[in-house]
């Protein structure tokens, strides 16, 4: 008797527990969709203009990558 009782309590709280993932996974999809959705709205509203730098030389001296023209204002 007492490994039924046993089995029981795990086989309720194995329930509980799928039951929970299942509503806490809804959860994360629903603000995530909602995220992508609002990020979407964003992006077709506002856009980053591109700036053409031209062709990137390595300058030995800073030890980084730069424009070979200088940017035109």
């Amino acid at each position: 008797m007492p490994q039924a009782l046993t089995a029981l309590l795990v086989g309720t709280g194995l329930v509980a527990g799928v039951r929970w993932l299942a509503k806490e996974i809804t959860r994360v999809a629903e603000a995530t969709r909602l995220a992508h959705d609002e990020l979407s709205r964003e992006e077709k509203g506002a856009s980053i203009p591109v700036k053409d730098l031209g062709t990137l030389v390595w300058d030995p001296k800073a030890g980084a990558y730069r424009p070979s023209r200088p940017p035109q204002g």
